[in-house]
């Protein structure tokens, strides 16, 4: 009889994984990144550039409940940062800009709408993510234009940044099915940071990316 029962268990089992796998999808995406500070009531000298352009990396994994929703995963590596950072060098040294490298883990609920019926589908989503500061970069960019900008490592050893960051995420696209299997999509996403990344100031993390990707999606 126990015997019996470990077969059902191991048979249920494998059942539920080839269903869920025959609607599941992964895939990678990869963009550009406009980031910038939110830097609170701080007065910053007029026309203060505070972006920065970096770029993105990620995994995708997603459940497709049916045709239209979709919940998914998106682990992967992101830079954010900031230029003009309050107080953080002297003004006659130079413009700085700082670079922030991320593990980020942002969770996802996506819809996904047919156009006219055909293989092009626009989809948005919305999503909660956290990340873990792994490495930072500060780059000086001298006055003189005759010098070159330097660029050199933050010592995170110093607590002088957090290290987690929370936010919330919103994102819109257009995807083209091929052979109802793979799945191309272009993307843009907004990232809302909820935490500070200097503890000395103001300076909560906004991002903009625009992305490029490729889903392989698991049919019967």
């Amino acid at each position: 009889m126990t015997n019996n029962k470990f077969v059902l268990i191991i048979i249920m089992t494998f059942s539920f994984i080839a269903q869920v796998s025959a609607q599941s999808a992964i895939g990678i995406r990869s963009g550009i990144v406009n980031t910038w500070p939110d830097y609170g009531d701080v007065q910053l000298p007029e026309d203060a550039k505070t972006n920065v352009r970096a770029y993105n990396v990620a995994l995708l994994y997603s459940y497709q409940f049916n045709r239209f929703l979709r919940i998914g995963v998106e682990p992967g590596y992101i830079k954010r940062g900031a230029a003009c950072v309050p107080g953080w060098q002297p003004i006659f040294q130079g413009d700085t800009e700082v670079f922030l490298d991320y593990v980020d883990i942002p969770f996802f609920v996506s819809g996904h709408y047919n156009i006219a019926g055909s293989e092009f589908k626009v989809m948005g989503k919305i999503g909660l993510g956290t990340s873990y500061l792994l490495a930072a970069q500060e780059q000086l960019i001298p006055l003189n234009p005759d010098q070159n900008p330097t660029t050199s490592e933050i010592d995170l050893s110093n607590d002088e940044l957090y290290r987690w960051d929370f936010g919330n995420y919103t994102g819109l696209g257009l995807s083209y099915t091929i052979n109802k299997q793979y799945e191309l999509f272009a993307e843009s996403s907004f990232y809302y940071g909820l935490r500070d990344f200097d503890k000395s100031s103001t300076s909560k993390s906004r991002s903009l990316s625009f992305n490029l990707g490729l889903n392989y999606l698991f049919r019967h």
